[in-house]
């Protein structure tokens, strides 16, 4: 009773408290911040986050493995060793897919950047080539006006 009432939950809310120290120390960035960053363009932070969120969830869905295996005719040791790997495996996979989807956005978001936004418009060229025009990508404050 004593693992998983209070030593699990004391240690992930204690590790959930002291991580912006404990990134500061990992990063070495001293600066101070007042503003919130878009998830895309802290990946990393991102990752950390859903991996976390992923590994309690998977442990209060682990408490209720009787429950699971009885609702969905399964067998209870079955589910039990389904979540003894996935509390494992399933943070990493996280922490993968979620970096994966803010680096790839950041991506797409930079080559938008520099390139220009497509508009689905394709042109002729005089020598017969076609090409599809695109539309300088507008800032946050030309969106306002």
């Amino acid at each position: 009773m004593l693992v998983p009432a209070l030593l699990v939950p004391g240690a992930f809310f204690t590790v959930l408290a002291a991580f912006p120290l404990i990134e500061r120390r990992i990063t070495g960035d001293r600066g101070l911040y007042h503003v919130l960053d878009r998830p895309r363009d802290a990946a990393n932070r991102t990752a950390v986050g859903a991996a976390g969120i992923t590994f309690y969830g998977l442990l209060w869905a682990a408490a209720a493995n009787d429950q699971i295996a009885f609702n969905f005719h399964l067998s209870l040791y079955g589910v039990t060793w389904f979540f003894r790997v996935a509390v494992f495996a399933g943070p990493p996979l996280a922490f993968a897919v979620t970096r994966w989807i803010c680096l790839g956005l950041a991506d797409r978001e930079r080559r938008e950047a520099e390139h220009g936004r497509e508009t689905g418009r394709v042109v002729m060229s005089p020598d017969g080539g076609f090409s599809e025009i695109h539309e300088p990508v507008r800032g946050p404050r030309e969106l306002v006006r």
